[in-house]
C-alpha cells in the first residue's frame, strides 16, 4: 500500500519531492555548520581577545608601609614588564557650582 502511494508520489510530484528534500538537506547542513562554528569559536574566542589586551595593575600601599620596598617587590614579580610609582590625590568629593534658579515667566502670572 505504501509502495503504491510512494511510486505515485514520485511519478506525479517528483520535482516538488526533490526540491523539498534538497531544502531540508540544506537547512540541516546549515545548522550543523553553524553549530560546529559556534563550538569551535567559543573555545578560542576569549583567549584570542585577551591575547592583545595589556593588563594594567595598580597596587595601593597601605599607610605605614614602605613604598620603595613594595615597588621593588612588584618589579621582581615574574611577568612584570614595568612598575612605576603613582601618587593618589585626596579629595572631599565632587562639588558643583551653579547659578541661582530663575523663576519661569509662564509660572509667575498674576
Amino acid at each position: 500500500m505504501i509502495g503504491i502511494w510512494l511510486s505515485g508520489l514520485l511519478r506525479v510530484r517528483s520535482g516538488r519531492l526533490i526540491a523539498t528534500a534538497l531544502g531540508v538537506m540544506v537547512a540541516v547542513a546549515l545548522l550543523a555548520t553553524l553549530g560546529g562554528f559556534l563550538s569551535t569559536t567559543r573555545a578560542t574566542m576569549t583567549s584570542q581577545s585577551v591575547r592583545s589586551v595589556s593588563v594594567d595593575w595598580q597596587v595601593q600601599v597601605t599607610t605605614g608601609a614602605d613604598a620603595h620596598t613594595m615597588l621593588s617587590t612588584v618589579r621582581n614579580l615574574p611577568g612584570t614588564r614595568a612598575a612605576l610609582p603613582v601618587g593618589y590625590a585626596q579629595t572631599g568629593g565632587p562639588i558643583a557650582h551653579t547659578a541661582p534658579p530663575r523663576p519661569h515667566p509662564d509660572l509667575n502670572r498674576t
